[in-house]
């Protein structure tokens, strides 16, 4: 048999083969809540030892494409609660992958009261989808002032506690995605333990989730390889 499918382990976590399933952004969340279509979707991949969850916002802040899941309410969290229990049901653990899309983002996708923020307020090249409007070009955020980037930190920590209550105890580890909440002259080098000092996960239990695609939006190849050397 195949080395990839035998059993192995994650630190603390058995897996039941070597898969794992990248996340996969579907936009299938009316309202930006995960539903029985999205259970159904996770459901029938949990052949995999591991899936890693599509982008998952930590706020209403953090919404940029249309349809996208969140973990900031109860009613996303109890929604979290059925996808898991499908992937589980199929043999699977299950990662969540946050992630606030920063300037990527129309208003138009966002709920009502949400700001499009973020380090500093130039718009990125290239157009968004929406549901009310199609392609819109992507809007201007808002620079990040220190009072935001506290608030935004404090929005992962909470949105990561919410994922600890959406998933069962055997996978209760967050998968983080940092990078776009750092105040300006942050290098990659000290982005990191800005995001790993507000984790509320065991060191051997969460990871950072390094997405080597390029070119997306403005980030290049030549980009990515330096991020990854330095990670």
């Amino acid at each position: 048999m195949s080395l990839l499918f035998e059993k192995t382990a994650l630190g603390p976590l058995p897996l039941q083969n070597r898969f794992v399933m990248s996340p996969l952004t579907r936009c299938r969340c009316i309202g930006n809540v995960p539903n029985d279509l999205v259970a159904t979707y996770y459901g029938q991949r949990a052949s995999a030892g591991l899936i890693i969850s599509e982008g998952t916002s930590p706020s209403p802040n953090g919404i940029g494409y249309a349809r996208i899941p969140g973990i900031y309410s109860p009613e996303q969290v109890a929604g979290w609660k059925k996808v898991t229990a499908a992937a589980h049901a199929g043999g699977a653990k299950m990662f969540v992958q946050l992630m606030h899309c920063g300037r990527i983002a129309h208003p138009l996708n966002l709920p009502a009261g949400a700001r499009i923020i973020a380090p500093s307020a130039v718009a990125a090249a290239g157009e968004m989808w929406t549901d009310a409007e199609g392609m819109k070009p992507n809007a201007t955020p808002a620079a990040m002032s220190a009072a935001d980037i506290k608030s935004t930190l404090e929005e992962f920590v909470q949105g990561a506690k919410n994922a600890i209550a959406a998933i069962p105890p055997a996978t209760k580890s967050p998968l983080y995605r940092a990078g776009m909440i750092s105040p300006p002259g942050l290098t990659f080098t000290n982005k990191m333990p800005m995001m790993v000092a507000k984790i509320v996960t065991p060191p051997n239990a969460r990871g950072y989730k390094i997405g080597a695609v390029a070119p997306l939006n403005i980030v290049k190849a030549s980009t990515i390889a330096a991020t990854v050397v330095t990670a």
